[in-house]
């Protein structure tokens, strides 16, 4: 799930109305940490929160294809095979703060 600010709007605030919005949860967050990414024509200021929720649902079809559980271990198994499957900006956030959710870096 990611998102942009709205105007006013915290990063907090963001992920929340975002993980409303895509996944129907009212969950609290917990921050994990944050990144700059820097691009050919832009810098991109990223916040991480994560969030325990028993029962999302897809509520933006066009965002969101379908939901997956992987354990850790997995996730990195598929990362270093096929990385091509996952965004530039999650394969960089998992390379920071994956494992365990640490910052590793």
């Amino acid at each position: 799930m990611a998102g942009y600010l709205h105007a006013g709007e915290t990063y907090r605030e963001a992920a929340q109305r975002r993980q409303g919005e895509e996944l129907g949860l009212t969950t609290a967050l917990t921050e994990r940490g944050k990144i700059e990414f820097h691009e050919p024509d832009a810098i991109k200021f990223v916040t991480l929160f994560s969030t325990e929720a028993a029962d999302p649902e897809i509520r933006e079809q066009q965002h969101i294809s379908e939901l997956r559980w992987w354990s850790v271990a997995d996730l990195a198994t598929d990362l270093d095979s096929a990385p091509d499957r996952f965004t530039p900006t999650f394969r960089q956030l998992f390379l920071r703060f994956g494992i365990g959710g640490d910052d590793r870096a």
